[in-house]
Parts: structure tokens; C-alpha cells; sequence
């Protein structure tokens, strides 16, 4: 085999593996994003958890008032 001909070859072989290398690399990305719209999403839900307690505390406060002051009008 001549100089050129091996040299070729690893181009080749080069050129292969730096396609798969790339292949795996934005599968990797497309993975971390996946992630980060979970985590995201997480947060999210967190919050609308804690808008419904947030809810549910003000209808208590509401109707302890409304007691309170049904109790006072005595």
C-alpha cells in the first residue's frame, strides 16, 4: 500500500468516528435538555403545590375571620 492510499484510509476511518462522536454528543445534548425542561417543569408543579396551599391557607384565614367576627357581634 502507497503513503497516499493508508493516508486515505485514515481520513476515511477519521471522518467516521468524528461522525460518531458527534451523533452521541447531540444525543448527549438533546438528553441534558430533556433534563432541564424535567427540572423546569419540576419547579413548576412546585409552585403550583404551593399556589393551591396558598389557597386553601386564605379560605381558612377567610372563614376563621368570618367566625371571629360573627363571634364579636355577640
Amino acid at each position: 500500500m502507497s503513503f497516499l492510499m493508508k493516508n486515505s484510509i485514515i481520513c476515511v476511518l477519521n471522518i467516521i468516528i468524528f461522525i460518531i462522536i458527534l451523533n452521541i454528543h447531540i444525543k448527549n445534548i438533546i438528553i441534558y435538555a430533556k433534563n432541564i425542561l424535567g427540572f423546569l417543569n419540576t419547579i413548576i408543579c412546585a409552585r403550583n403545590i404551593l399556589g393551591f396551599f396558598n389557597i386553601i391557607i386564605y379560605v381558612i384565614n377567610f372563614s376563621l375571620d368570618r367566625t371571629l367576627k360573627s363571634l364579636n357581634s355577640f
